[in-house]
C-alpha cells in the first residue's frame, strides 16, 4: 500500500500571499511558473488588490493635469463643457469637479474588477465552446495578473503625459498625444482604423501572448489550439472599443 502511495505525482502545495502578491512582477519574466501557480491555487484577489491601487495612484497623478485641462475646455466653450462657467477664482464648477474626482476613483474601484470580470468571461465562454469546458475562477485569476502587463502601458503613459513635457491644450489631447507604441502610429485622425490599430501595441500584444501561454498550461492543451479562440475574441474586443471611441470623438463634441 505504501509503494503504490510513493508512485502516486505529489500535489504541489497551494501558493501562499507572498506568492500572490509578487505574482504581478513575476508574471513579466516568468509567466509560465505564475500559471502553475494559479493551477495550484494561487488566490485572485491580491492582485486585484495591487491593481486597483496602483489605478488610484495613476488616477490621483493624472487629476490636477485634468482639471487644468478641464478648465482650459470651460474657458473655451469645447465640446462638452459648454454651458458651463468657472468660478471667479478660475475654479472648476462643482459639477465638473466632482466629475473628474468620480472617474479618479470610480474607475479603479468598480470599472477595473467589472472590466476583468467581463474579459474572463468572454474568455471563458469561447474556450469553452472551443473544447467543451473551462476552469472559469482560474481564467479570471490569469486575467487579473496578466492585466498587470496592460497597467506598465498606463504607468508609462500617465508619466509621459504628466512629467514629458507633452503640450496639452484639452481634455482630447490625453487621448491623441498619449504615448503611441502601437500600429496607430501609422495612421492619423480619429477614425475607427485608427482607433482599432492603436490598440494593437507592444503591451497589448504581449498581455495577450502571455494570457495564451497560461490559459494553455491551465487548460493542458497547445498553445496554438487556446490560441485561436483567446485572438479571436481579442480582436473583437479591440473592435468594440474602436467603434465606441469612434463614436465618442464623433458625437462627443
Amino acid at each position: 500500500m505504501s509503494s503504490v502511495a510513493s508512485e502516486l505525482p505529489e500535489t504541489p502545495p497551494r501558493p501562499g500571499l507572498g506568492a500572490a502578491f509578487s505574482a504581478p512582477l513575476r508574471i513579466f519574466v516568468s509567466p509560465g511558473k505564475v500559471a502553475r501557480e494559479i493551477k495550484s491555487g494561487l488566490p485572485w484577489w491580491p492582485g486585484l488588490l495591487l491593481m486597483i491601487l496602483v489605478g488610484l495612484c495613476l488616477a490621483g497623478l493624472l487629476l490636477p493635469l485634468q482639471q487644468q485641462l478641464m478648465a482650459a475646455d470651460i474657458s473655451g466653450g469645447v465640446g462638452n463643457t459648454r454651458g458651463l462657467e468657472l468660478g471667479e477664482g478660475g475654479e472648476l464648477p462643482a459639477a465638473a469637479r466632482y466629475g473628474l474626482l468620480g472617474g479618479a476613483i470610480g474607475g479603479p474601484l468598480l470599472g477595473v474588477p467589472l472590466m476583468l470580470l467581463f474579459v474572463a468571461f468572454f474568455y471563458w465562454l469561447a474556450l469553452t465552446i472551443t473544447f467543451g469546458g473551462a476552469p472559469f475562477g482560474r481564467l479570471f485569476t490569469l486575467t487579473v495578473y496578466t492585466g498587470f502587463v496592460g497597467l506598465a502601458y498606463q504607468l508609462l503613459n500617465a508619466l509621459y503625459l504628466r512629467f514629458g513635457g507633452v503640450e496639452l491644450t484639452s481634455m482630447k489631447d490625453l487621448q491623441s498625444e498619449a504615448l503611441m507604441l502601437s500600429l496607430g502610429a501609422l495612421t492619423s485622425g480619429e477614425g475607427f482604423l485608427h482607433n482599432f490599430l492603436a490598440q494593437l501595441g507592444v503591451f497589448q500584444v504581449w498581455e495577450l501572448v502571455v494570457f495564451v501561454v497560461g490559459a494553455a498550461l491551465l487548460m493542458g492543451r497547445a498553445r496554438r489550439s487556446v490560441a485561436v479562440p483567446v485572438v479571436v475574441v481579442f480582436l473583437m474586443g479591440i473592435a468594440l472599443a474602436a467603434f465606441l471611441a469612434t463614436l465618442g470623438s464623433r458625437f462627443g463634441g
